[in-house]
């Protein structure tokens, strides 16, 4: 079972901020474990709002139009083990990589300030950032952090928070990735500019020739 087909992508409006407007034909996906059948039940810890739900929800929605997967409420005789834990707890917006081999996938969207990252309180509880952390979960890398990033952009290093350093510098080696098409600036997988910026500059720059 092939989650994503090069026939499957197309483009999707993701209603994302400067940087990230759509989920693009060329993602990365890294080698993960897919999701059987493309079902994934949700799982949301106690404390969330129905309309917080309805956000986590229409972000995989969105997938599903680009995409061989649908989420569907978490039934404990029926999925098992076999399920994606919602929390909106700790440090940040982040998710487990596809499906894990033993035990619930994660995604967590926290509704407090990302102190790592220094994002604003509310930052992860937002349509285009659920849609990013869905990524993860279906098996998406960082287009940023591909082998070949460097071709096509640079990373200032001097302009970047010393916490968010090693995410931005960061970059798989050859093999990790099962399939790389044409570099995509406006991936949802793609950190914006000036993400993480430590003076107001951009942190992502694309090389001169692009």
């Amino acid at each position: 079972f092939k989650l994503l087909d090069e026939d499957m992508l197309v483009e999707a409006d993701a209603n994302e901020p400067a940087g990230q407007e759509k989920a693009g034909r060329d993602l990365t996906d890294i080698k993960a474990s897919y999701w059987k059948n493309g079902l994934i039940p949700l799982k949301f810890e106690s404390g969330f709002k129905e309309s917080e739900k309805t956000l986590v929800r229409d972000a995989c929605k969105k997938w599903s139009l680009v995409s061989k997967v649908k989420c569907v409420t978490y039934v404990s005789s029926t999925h098992g083990s076999n399920y994606l834990n919602v929390t909106k707890t700790g440090d940040g917006c982040y998710a487990s990589f596809g499906k894990p081999n033993s035990g619930p996938g994660y995604l967590n969207l926290s509704d407090s300030e990302a102190v790592t990252y220094s994002l604003p309180k509310g930052t992860c509880m937002m349509p285009g950032i659920a849609m990013h952390e869905f990524g993860h979960v279906l098996g998406m890398a960082h287009e940023h952090s591909r082998t070949d990033r460097d071709t096509y952009i640079f990373v200032n290093t001097a302009n970047l928070k010393s916490t968010c350093v090693s995410a931005f510098t960061f970059k798989y080696a050859t093999g990790d990735l099962v399939r790389v098409g044409s570099y995509d600036f406006k991936s949802i997988m793609h950190y914006s500019w000036n993400h993480c910026s430590a003076n107001g500059k951009a942190t992502i720059s694309p090389r001169s020739s692009y």
